[in-house]
């Protein structure tokens, strides 16, 4: 792609990002065709970063956390759920490559969480940003509905989102600037997204070492 046609590309997915920062100051919930834009953004945004964000000098792609270890600090079973599958996977795409991780829990009834790790290191900096522009945002909303908040928990940096009436929500937090923990909940309370986040060893995965770079294929 032409640096004209990359940088433009970029243009419009950003503006499609400020759009919607916009939007979302009177309108706490995003509409589909909103979550939509942003969707479409950020694959404009990857694809005009074409991958050169996460390359290292002399051609080298940089190392990840091996899945495996991520798998193995998934919890065996949380307070109320029992543990009915669990992944991991180092997979790529657009140039960016990611190990992870998850775990999908069932309750009483149609309760379930669902815990996915992700080591983001091998997205660059920029890559990072748009997987997880939370992180470096400050939010608070709140309404009748719900809410949405950034917030610390453990001396890291935690977003939160809780839905009443659907007794949905998702806990996030970042760990080593580069570890993304993340807790979603159907049919549950916010008090068990946080209980399945307070069972996840947050030390052992901020002690995780990630491999050697690889040669750049």
């Amino acid at each position: 792609m032409k640096t004209s046609q990359r940088v433009l590309t970029l243009g419009l997915a950003l503006t499609a990002g400020v759009a919607l920062a916009q939007r979302r100051s009177a309108t706490p919930t995003p509409t589909p065709e909103e979550q939509q834009a942003v969707q479409q953004g950020m694959e404009a945004l990857f694809k005009a970063l074409g991958g050169a964000a996460q390359q290292q000098p002399g051609g080298q792609a940089p190392g990840l956390i091996e899945h495996r270890e991520l798998k193995a600090l998934l919890p065996a079973a949380i307070q109320g759920f029992k543990r009915t599958s669990a992944s991991s996977e180092r997979t790529g795409a657009m140039g960016m490559t990611v190990s992870r991780a998850e775990a999908v829990y069932k309750g009483d009834k149609d309760a379930e969480l669902k815990i996915e790790i992700n080591d983001l290191g091998g997205m660059g900096g920029i890559g990072m940003l748009a997987h997880a522009a939370w992180a470096s945002a400050d939010i608070d909303r709140e309404s009748d509905e719900g809410f949405e908040r950034t917030a610390q928990y453990k001396g890291v940096k935690a977003m939160e989102e809780y839905r009443h009436r659907a007794r949905n929500g998702k806990m996030q937090v970042m760990v080593g600037n580069r570890i993304q923990v993340s807790v979603e909940g159907y049919n549950v309370s916010f008090e068990q997204i946080r209980a399945a986040m307070d069972s996840i060893n947050l030390d052992k995965l901020a002690a995780l070492k990630p491999a050697a770079p690889e040669a750049a294929k």
